[in-house]
């Protein structure tokens, strides 16, 4: 398992490489509706909420509380060269979700008649 250090300004984090199970486990999290959300924790980088940037360097959110913009980018972009399929993943989800709104928002697409 790979892992990646960061020194910040005040403190020093692991990043660890993510397992198939941790995976496992973060999608169920999601699936759990009406579940906490954090507007903070959920924007404060544009790829990665807090939560998760948590669950690769197994600590709790609140010890990002202290950090700046700049800190929490160099976390994520040690978490983003061990864990790219995480990433993936991840955008792929939020793609998803995304078009899932869209089409709930305006309506699905016609599908064309095969035969025509």
């Amino acid at each position: 398992m790979q892992t990646r250090t960061v020194t910040c300004d005040t403190r020093t984090f692991t990043a660890h490489e993510l397992s198939v199970a941790d995976m496992h486990t973060w999608y169920a999290g999601l699936c759990i509706p009406g579940g906490p959300c954090d507007v903070v924790d959920e924007l404060a980088l544009p790829d990665i909420s807090l939560g998760d940037l948590a669950r690769i360097y197994r600590c709790e959110t609140k010890e990002f509380d202290s950090l700046v913009y700049r800190e929490l980018e160099a976390l994520a972009a040690a978490g983003r060269e061990i864990n790219p399929c995480f990433f993936r993943m991840r955008a792929l989800v939020s793609e998803t979700m995304q078009m899932l709104s869209e089409a709930l928002s305006t309506g699905f697409p016609t599908i064309p008649d095969a035969e025509a």
